[in-house]
């Protein structure tokens, strides 16, 4: 561990929010607002293999097997059509412990496509088709009225630019109102920018629609490379004190192979991988993080120790292709 030295270039001042309470008092409720997809994976000399995938999926799944039988729940919200694709995404977070009651079924829906390209090196193209999908009509205000009043008995909301990304803007204000109100209520909001440039008009729209959501959230656990894209940032550290300027209170940034820096204001500390291993398959690598550094907060770690936790997971992830990795 290195302590970074930022008596010269202290953080901003944190605008007043609801004090963080990772662990509470008995069990801990998660919800993971987004929109899984079909996923086609072409690997070389490998051929072509399909499953269910999305960030926010892929991290309510790690989170849940996280959980094991601490008592802990992680629930999944969005929308799937009546098809047998999406009846099979279903049965698929069922069988891995992630909660549905939160899921709307829109008949005559379907869920989205994506074709993952992964070459010699574990490094990945995306193509997607997800226009008009079940998942962009999650927010419709019929049902984001009842979303609302459904999430207040949850400890812990975890979303993604992503989920921002695919709705149409009246659905990201009604999204970014509904979270503001459940912030107020006590509620962690919890938020990683997976930037994808084809999900967005310009980097000007992203940065304008995840800075709202970073001025909602309590924590951020985001990549360097979607922050350096979007917002320009020069260093690690100048992410940590954007975020920190816009109100985050703890602010994770995600580094591939280099060193992971989080920061709760107070302290700014520079992680390194204790193991590097050969990635066949990066897919996910963030979002399992994620679930780990969640899962380890719940559990009282500190920062080191949640972000060590969460390494180790990625690297797993990592050594084995496709999105969601088989639980042995």
């Amino acid at each position: 561990m290195k302590i970074v030295d930022n008596s010269k270039e202290s953080l901003p001042s944190v605008p007043e929010k609801s004090s963080l309470n990772w662990s509470g008092a008995g069990i801990q409720r998660v919800a993971a607002i987004g929109e899984c997809m079909i996923e086609i994976t072409e690997r070389e000399g490998a051929g072509l293999s399909y499953s269910f995938a999305g960030d926010t999926l892929n991290t309510a799944v790690y989170l849940a097997r996280e959980f094991n039988d601490s008592g802990h729940k992680v629930d999944y919200v969005t929308a799937v059509g009546d098809d047998d694709f999406s009846q099979q995404m279903v049965k698929l977070w069922t069988d891995e412990s992630v909660g549905t009651e939160l899921v709307t079924v829109i008949p005559g829906e379907l869920p989205g496509l994506y074709w993952v390209r992964t070459d010699s090196r574990g490094e990945r193209s995306f193509f997607y088709w997800r226009k008009k999908t079940a998942a962009q009509k999650l927010m419709e205000a019929t049902r984001a009225f009842g979303l609302a009043e459904q999430l207040t008995h949850y400890n812990i909301i975890y979303l993604s630019g992503i989920t921002l990304a695919i709705l149409v803007k009246e659905s990201r204000e009604l999204l970014l109102a509904m979270l503001d109100q459940l912030r107020r209520s006590g509620v962690l909001i919890v938020f990683d920018t997976n930037y994808r440039p084809k999900l967005w008009d310009s980097k000007q729209e992203a940065a304008f629609w995840i800075t709202r959501l970073a001025e909602i959230a309590h924590v951020a656990t985001v990549s360097f490379d979607d922050e350096h894209a979007v917002f320009g940032d020069g260093s690690t550290k100048e992410t940590v004190a954007r975020l920190h300027a816009t109100g985050v209170e703890e602010v994770i940034v995600k580094n591939g192979a280099k060193p992971c820096m989080v920061s709760d204001t107070q302290t700014l500390i520079e992680v390194p991988l204790k193991t590097i291993v050969k990635q066949v398959d990066t897919t996910a690598a963030g979002d399992s993080f994620n679930a780990g550094y969640i899962n380890a907060r719940i559990g009282g770690k500190g920062l080191q120790e949640s972000v060590e936790c969460a390494q180790k997971i990625a690297a797993m992830v990592v050594q084995f292709p496709g999105a969601v990795i088989p639980k042995s």
